[in-house]
């Protein structure tokens, strides 16, 4: 089961939305902005904070209102750390499937330091960003095979 992010819009006449892929080869990270707030979801590899941080700076953007973990790999997971220490995150959303990595105990280490408690998205989650609902479908299913691509 994959995490899916549905977004609908409360007024559906005006919106100022963008979402924004980074390019970093097989890594995952993307930017959801509507109007002044922001979304990230994944963070791509270690290697990519450096793009990715120049972006958010090159934008003005300061603060992430939800950052979303799909899954541990390192290819989702990487920079997780750098942007948590270098761009205040007021949410994080994670699966439920803990990995035993460098990256999830760096990943770990920057929420303790900014004493931010992830919420473990099981069920559905949603929440409201300005005018427009974000609706996260959890995983509550633990698959043995592949347990972190398949519970993300």
């Amino acid at each position: 089961m994959i995490i899916v992010v549905i977004i609908e819009f409360k007024n559906k006449k005006q919106y100022d939305f963008d979402i924004y892929f980074f390019n970093i080869g097989k890594a995952d990270s993307i930017i959801i902005r509507n109007k002044n707030k922001y979304i990230m979801i994944d963070t791509g590899y270690e290697e990519n904070h450096t793009e990715i941080l120049s972006y958010l700076e090159k934008h003005n953007i300061t603060k992430i209102d939800y950052l979303i973990i799909t899954h541990f790999d390192k290819d989702h997971v990487g920079s997780a750390s750098y942007i948590i220490d270098n761009i205040e995150v007021s949410n994080v959303l994670q699966n439920n499937s803990p990995k035993d990595s460098i990256y999830y105990n760096n990943y770990l280490e920057s929420l303790n330091n900014k004493n931010i408690i992830p919420i473990k998205v099981e069920d559905n989650y949603s929440f409201d960003l300005e005018d427009m609902k974000v609706l996260v479908e959890g995983t509550k299913n633990i698959y043995e095979k592949n347990t972190s691509n398949n519970n993300s």
